[in-house]
């Protein structure tokens, strides 16, 4: 799968755990992050002490990465040793002007683990990233992801010393530019080498933002704290 991008959609069968993810995130504002940033794979179980939220998440990534992805990475599997699992929650562009909110885009960037780079100015990457959109089911304008197939070549030329992205407004019409669509249960995989971004959410439905899922699969059990 090294140099793809993947695009699934009607990816969960049953979408039961995703609508409840949308609750809990967009209706609740609950947040999916842990204090640990690497779920690993023995931890995929759900447990009662866990919250909901908690259980939710890994339950999701154990089904997309050993079900709805097993036929995609069968064989690479063996090598996964912990995920990486956040949300990503949008408002439209009048709401980020009304509240001076910073959910209104997600710049350019690269995922890779910060603490590395800073440390050695190297990347070190996760096996594979992938996004799947669990909301809201429909009414979503702009909001679409942008992803460069260039790679880490195309990352050097727009990153500063700390790795961080630099702004810039970039001619999507050119430069191995992807554009994908915000879609409802749509799994996205790609490269990790990849980099991305996503353009503001333009209008959404009264009380329904833009909610993503990122889950990237990591052959290491933890990140550099340096």
């Amino acid at each position: 799968m090294k140099r793809c991008l993947l695009t699934i959609d009607n990816a969960f069968e049953d979408t039961a755990l995703i609508d409840r993810l949308y609750h809990l995130v967009n209706d609740q504002g609950q947040e999916v992050e842990t204090t640990n940033p690497l779920t690993s794979v023995s931890d995929l179980e759900e447990k009662n002490h866990y919250p909901e939220i908690e259980n939710i998440k890994r339950s999701l990534t154990k089904d997309l990465w050993f079900n709805v992805l097993g036929d995609l990475t069968v064989g690479r599997e063996r090598f996964f040793k912990s995920f990486e699992i956040w949300t990503h929650c949008m408002a439209d562009a009048e709401s980020v002007f009304l509240d001076n909110s910073k959910y209104g885009s997600l710049s350019y960037h690269v995922d890779h683990d910060e603490g590395f780079y800073k440390r050695t100015k190297n990347f070190s990457l996760p096996m594979y990233g992938s996004l799947t959109y669990i909301g809201p089911k429909e009414g979503i304008n702009g909001g679409e992801l942008y992803i460069n197939t260039e790679g880490l070549s195309h990352v050097t030329k727009y990153i500063d010393k700390n790795g961080e992205p630099v702004d810039k407004l970039f001619d999507f019409e050119s430069g191995n530019w992807e554009k994908i669509n915000f879609k409802y249960n749509r799994v996205i995989v790609f490269d990790p080498t990849f980099p991305h971004l996503v353009a503001p959410v333009l209008r959404h439905p009264h009380n329904k933002r833009r909610v993503s899922l990122a889950i990237n699969a990591w052959d290491s059990t933890e990140l550099d704290k340096a």
